[in-house]
Protein backbone atom coordinates (compact mmCIF):
# COMPACT_ATOMS: atom_id res chain seq x y z
CA UNK A 1 0.00 0.00 0.00
CA UNK A 2 1.09 3.55 -0.61
CA UNK A 3 0.97 4.45 3.09
CA UNK A 4 4.00 2.26 3.75
CA UNK A 5 6.22 4.13 1.29
CA UNK A 6 8.44 6.61 3.12
CA UNK A 7 10.99 8.77 1.32
CA UNK A 8 13.30 11.64 2.21
CA UNK A 9 13.77 14.76 0.12
CA UNK A 10 16.99 16.72 0.43
CA UNK A 11 15.73 20.18 1.41
CA UNK A 12 12.36 21.88 1.58
CA UNK A 13 11.50 25.26 0.09
CA UNK A 14 12.28 26.96 3.39
CA UNK A 15 15.63 25.24 3.76
CA UNK A 16 14.45 22.56 6.18
CA UNK A 17 14.76 18.81 5.84
CA UNK A 18 11.45 17.29 4.75
CA UNK A 19 10.09 13.80 5.42
CA UNK A 20 7.55 12.84 2.80
CA UNK A 21 5.59 9.79 1.84
CA UNK A 22 2.46 8.04 3.06
CA UNK A 23 -0.63 10.14 3.68
CA UNK A 24 1.19 13.11 5.21
CA UNK A 25 4.48 15.03 5.19
CA UNK A 26 6.39 16.42 8.14
CA UNK A 27 9.15 18.92 8.66
CA UNK A 28 11.66 17.89 11.29
CA UNK A 29 12.12 21.59 11.98
CA UNK A 30 9.27 23.91 12.84
CA UNK A 31 8.40 27.12 11.07
CA UNK A 32 11.08 29.76 11.27
CA UNK A 33 13.75 27.12 11.90
CA UNK A 34 12.50 26.23 15.40
CA UNK A 35 13.00 22.71 16.68
CA UNK A 36 10.11 20.26 16.52
CA UNK A 37 8.15 19.18 19.59
CA UNK A 38 6.55 15.94 20.72
CA UNK A 39 3.12 15.53 19.17
CA UNK A 40 1.59 15.04 22.62
CA UNK A 41 2.84 15.45 26.16
CA UNK A 42 4.26 12.83 28.49
CA UNK A 43 1.01 12.77 30.49
CA UNK A 44 -1.32 12.65 27.45
CA UNK A 45 -0.90 8.91 26.92
CA UNK A 46 -4.60 8.20 27.52
CA UNK A 47 -5.51 10.31 24.48
CA UNK A 48 -4.31 7.37 22.32
CA UNK A 49 -5.86 4.58 24.32
CA UNK A 50 -4.94 1.64 22.06
CA UNK A 51 -1.28 2.63 21.91
CA UNK A 52 -1.34 3.31 25.65
CA UNK A 53 -2.71 -0.15 26.49
CA UNK A 54 -0.30 -1.82 24.09
CA UNK A 55 2.66 0.05 25.63
CA UNK A 56 1.60 -0.85 29.16
CA UNK A 57 0.81 -4.54 28.73
CA UNK A 58 3.21 -5.42 25.89
CA UNK A 59 5.99 -2.87 26.32
CA UNK A 60 8.64 -5.21 24.89
CA UNK A 61 6.74 -5.52 21.60
CA UNK A 62 5.95 -1.81 21.46
CA UNK A 63 9.60 -0.86 21.98
CA UNK A 64 10.59 -3.25 19.21
CA UNK A 65 8.04 -1.73 16.84
CA UNK A 66 9.17 1.82 17.61
CA UNK A 67 12.85 1.02 17.08
CA UNK A 68 12.26 -0.79 13.80
CA UNK A 69 9.80 1.73 12.36
CA UNK A 70 12.18 4.59 13.18
CA UNK A 71 15.01 2.68 11.44
CA UNK A 72 17.40 2.90 14.40
CA UNK A 73 19.39 -0.11 13.23
CA UNK A 74 17.75 -2.97 15.17
CA UNK A 75 14.95 -5.33 14.21
CA UNK A 76 11.63 -5.76 15.98
CA UNK A 77 12.42 -9.32 17.08
CA UNK A 78 15.84 -8.50 18.56
CA UNK A 79 14.62 -5.52 20.58
CA UNK A 80 11.47 -7.25 21.84
CA UNK A 81 13.40 -10.39 22.83
CA UNK A 82 16.13 -8.37 24.56
CA UNK A 83 13.70 -6.44 26.75
CA UNK A 84 11.65 -9.57 27.49
CA UNK A 85 14.76 -11.34 28.83
CA UNK A 86 15.78 -8.21 30.74
CA UNK A 87 12.38 -7.94 32.44
CA UNK A 88 12.34 -11.65 33.31
CA UNK A 89 15.77 -11.42 34.93
CA UNK A 90 14.68 -8.35 36.86
CA UNK A 91 11.58 -10.10 38.20
CA UNK A 92 13.60 -13.23 38.98
CA UNK A 93 16.09 -11.42 41.22
CA UNK A 94 13.46 -9.29 42.93
CA UNK A 95 11.37 -12.39 43.68
CA UNK A 96 14.38 -14.10 45.21
CA UNK A 97 15.09 -11.00 47.27
CA UNK A 98 11.50 -10.83 48.52
CA UNK A 99 11.31 -14.46 49.66
CA UNK A 100 14.55 -15.19 51.52
CA UNK A 101 12.99 -16.96 54.54
CA UNK A 102 10.98 -19.70 52.89
CA UNK A 103 11.58 -23.01 54.66
CA UNK A 104 10.09 -26.46 55.04
CA UNK A 105 7.48 -27.13 57.70
CA UNK A 106 9.04 -27.96 61.08
CA UNK A 107 12.49 -26.62 60.14
CA UNK A 108 14.11 -23.92 62.20
CA UNK A 109 16.77 -21.34 61.47
CA UNK A 110 19.59 -20.26 63.70
CA UNK A 111 20.64 -16.62 63.89
CA UNK A 112 23.54 -17.39 61.56
CA UNK A 113 21.14 -18.87 58.99
CA UNK A 114 18.90 -15.81 59.14
CA UNK A 115 21.88 -13.50 58.75
CA UNK A 116 22.94 -15.45 55.68
CA UNK A 117 19.43 -15.19 54.25
CA UNK A 118 19.41 -11.44 54.80
CA UNK A 119 22.73 -11.09 53.03
CA UNK A 120 21.40 -13.14 50.11
CA UNK A 121 18.30 -10.95 49.98
CA UNK A 122 20.45 -7.82 49.81
CA UNK A 123 22.57 -9.29 47.01
CA UNK A 124 19.49 -10.33 44.99
CA UNK A 125 17.94 -6.89 45.50
CA UNK A 126 21.14 -5.22 44.31
CA UNK A 127 21.28 -7.37 41.17
CA UNK A 128 17.62 -6.72 40.40
CA UNK A 129 18.13 -2.99 40.92
CA UNK A 130 21.15 -3.00 38.58
CA UNK A 131 19.11 -4.71 35.85
CA UNK A 132 16.29 -2.23 36.44
CA UNK A 133 18.67 0.72 35.99
CA UNK A 134 20.17 -0.91 32.90
CA UNK A 135 16.71 -1.20 31.32
CA UNK A 136 15.89 2.41 32.15
CA UNK A 137 19.21 3.56 30.70
CA UNK A 138 18.74 1.63 27.46
CA UNK A 139 15.20 2.93 26.99
CA UNK A 140 16.47 6.46 27.69
CA UNK A 141 19.15 5.98 25.02
CA UNK A 142 16.48 4.92 22.53
CA UNK A 143 14.47 8.02 23.40
CA UNK A 144 17.57 10.14 22.85
CA UNK A 145 18.10 8.66 19.40
CA UNK A 146 14.47 9.32 18.51
CA UNK A 147 14.84 12.94 19.62
CA UNK A 148 17.97 13.32 17.53
CA UNK A 149 16.28 11.78 14.49
CA UNK A 150 13.26 14.08 14.71
CA UNK A 151 15.15 17.17 16.01
CA UNK A 152 13.17 17.29 19.26
CA UNK A 153 14.87 19.28 22.05
CA UNK A 154 15.77 17.64 25.33
CA UNK A 155 18.64 16.11 27.28
CA UNK A 156 19.88 12.73 28.40
CA UNK A 157 18.89 13.55 31.97
CA UNK A 158 15.31 14.29 30.91
CA UNK A 159 15.17 11.06 28.93
CA UNK A 160 16.38 9.06 31.93
CA UNK A 161 13.94 10.79 34.29
CA UNK A 162 11.00 10.13 31.94
CA UNK A 163 11.75 6.40 31.77
CA UNK A 164 12.62 6.19 35.46
CA UNK A 165 9.45 7.79 36.83
CA UNK A 166 6.98 7.58 33.89
CA UNK A 167 8.23 4.64 31.87
CA UNK A 168 4.96 3.51 30.30
CA UNK A 169 3.97 7.10 29.51
CA UNK A 170 7.34 7.68 27.82
CA UNK A 171 7.00 4.49 25.73
CA UNK A 172 3.50 5.59 24.65
CA UNK A 173 4.69 9.09 23.74
CA UNK A 174 7.56 7.71 21.67
CA UNK A 175 5.31 5.12 19.99
CA UNK A 176 2.77 7.76 18.93
CA UNK A 177 5.56 10.03 17.67
CA UNK A 178 7.15 7.29 15.57
CA UNK A 179 3.84 6.07 14.15
CA UNK A 180 2.67 9.55 13.16
CA UNK A 181 5.96 10.42 11.50
CA UNK A 182 6.70 7.09 9.82
CA UNK A 183 3.19 5.76 9.11
CA UNK A 184 1.16 8.96 9.07
CA UNK A 185 -1.35 7.55 11.57
CA UNK A 186 -1.62 6.12 15.07
CA UNK A 187 -0.41 2.54 14.78
CA UNK A 188 -2.39 1.28 17.77
CA UNK A 189 -1.58 -2.34 18.60
CA UNK A 190 0.42 -4.81 16.56
CA UNK A 191 -2.81 -6.36 15.27
CA UNK A 192 -3.43 -3.19 13.24
CA UNK A 193 0.04 -2.24 11.99
CA UNK A 194 2.81 -4.78 11.56
CA UNK A 195 6.59 -4.27 11.73
CA UNK A 196 8.49 -3.80 8.48
CA UNK A 197 9.31 -7.49 7.98
CA UNK A 198 5.59 -8.35 8.11
CA UNK A 199 4.73 -5.38 5.91
CA UNK A 200 7.23 -6.58 3.31
CA UNK A 201 5.75 -10.09 3.34
CA UNK A 202 2.24 -8.71 3.09
CA UNK A 203 3.28 -6.37 0.25
CA UNK A 204 4.80 -9.31 -1.65
CA UNK A 205 1.60 -11.29 -1.15
CA UNK A 206 -0.49 -8.35 -2.38
CA UNK A 207 1.77 -7.97 -5.40
CA UNK A 208 1.41 -11.65 -6.26
CA UNK A 209 -2.36 -11.45 -5.82
CA UNK A 210 -2.56 -8.39 -8.07
CA UNK A 211 -0.45 -10.12 -10.73
CA UNK A 212 -2.71 -13.18 -10.62
CA UNK A 213 -5.81 -10.99 -10.91
CA UNK A 214 -4.32 -9.12 -13.87
CA UNK A 215 -3.54 -12.40 -15.62
CA UNK A 216 -7.10 -13.61 -14.99
CA UNK A 217 -8.56 -10.41 -16.42
CA UNK A 218 -6.22 -10.64 -19.38
CA UNK A 219 -7.29 -14.22 -20.16
CA UNK A 220 -10.93 -13.20 -19.73
CA UNK A 221 -10.55 -10.33 -22.18
CA UNK A 222 -8.95 -12.63 -24.71
CA UNK A 223 -11.79 -15.12 -24.32
CA UNK A 224 -14.36 -12.35 -24.81
CA UNK A 225 -12.63 -11.06 -27.90
CA UNK A 226 -12.19 -14.47 -29.51
CA UNK A 227 -15.83 -14.90 -30.68
CA UNK A 228 -15.82 -11.39 -32.08
CA UNK A 229 -12.67 -12.06 -34.06
CA UNK A 230 -14.06 -15.36 -35.31
CA UNK A 231 -17.26 -13.68 -36.46
CA UNK A 232 -15.32 -10.96 -38.22
CA UNK A 233 -13.23 -13.56 -40.08
CA UNK A 234 -16.32 -15.45 -41.16
CA UNK A 235 -17.85 -12.24 -42.44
Amino acid sequence: RSRWRISFSAMGDDGTRVLSGGPASYNTMGSGGHQAQWKHGICDCCSVIKTCCFSMWCSCLRLGLSVERAALGYTFVKVALFFAILYMLQDFFFNLAGNPFTRKSGASYTSADQEQKIQMSIIMSFLGFCILLAGVGIRAAIRGRLRAKYSIPGSAGEDFACHCFCGFCAITQEAYEVDMRELGEDGGCSCDVFPSWAIANRSDANTQTSSAENQTYSHGDQADRQPLLSGHDNA
